[in-house]
């Protein structure tokens, strides 16, 4: 099945105040916060605007914890989960999104990928690659590689999502090495 793998980025919205006032929505954590946030955010919106109007330059800034070797990544990503499964039981979204696990799972196996392989990781590189032939081998990973096929992501994450299905992760482990001259 193939699916979009949602990323929450919320410097994409614009939100109520009340509702975070009401609903006692907050940030936790510094890494997966933003997609927890807009979950929640969205099970207590009752409407919802769009527009084309450009409303925000976004910065790309090499320094941000998205760009650094984070060795706890299974750590904050397995509460990552727990907080996620706790909002889908408390909303009752299993029935609406049934694959809410595995699209999460996507999502944090890529976001994985690019921890393992950032430039600051002290890790060798074979031991990088090991790393993510070893988080792709988990159970709730392989579930979600065999079950869904990731649409609609960036050309970069595309190639990412294919090699790792293909299970090429010399190939992967080469590109990143380019990628980020290590």
């Amino acid at each position: 099945l193939a699916q979009p793998i949602f990323n929450g980025f919320i410097w994409r919205y614009l939100f109520s105040a009340r509702i975070l006032r009401e609903a006692e929505i907050t940030f936790e954590g510094a890494y997966l916060e933003d997609e927890i946030f807009l979950m929640e955010y969205f099970c207590n919106a009752q409407r919802l605007a769009v527009t084309e109007e450009p409303l925000y330059r976004y910065l790309l800034n090499p320094a941000s914890a998205t760009h650094k070797y984070m060795a706890d990544f299974r750590q904050v990503f397995a509460r990552f989960m727990e907080r996620k499964a706790a909002l889908a039981e408390r909303y009752g979204l299993e029935a609406a999104r049934p694959q809410w696990r595995e699209n999460s799972n996507w999502a944090g196996l890529l976001i994985a990928v690019g921890n393992e392989y950032a430039r600051d990781n002290p890790k060798s590189i074979r031991q990088r690659q090991k790393a993510v032939q070893e988080f792709c081998r988990r159970p709730e990973m392989e579930k979600a590689i065999r079950e869904l096929v990731p649409v609609g992501l960036s050309p970069n994450k595309q190639m990412v999502a294919n090699l790792v299905r293909g299970k090429h992760f010399f190939t992967l482990t080469q590109l990143y090495r380019l990628k980020n001259r290590i």
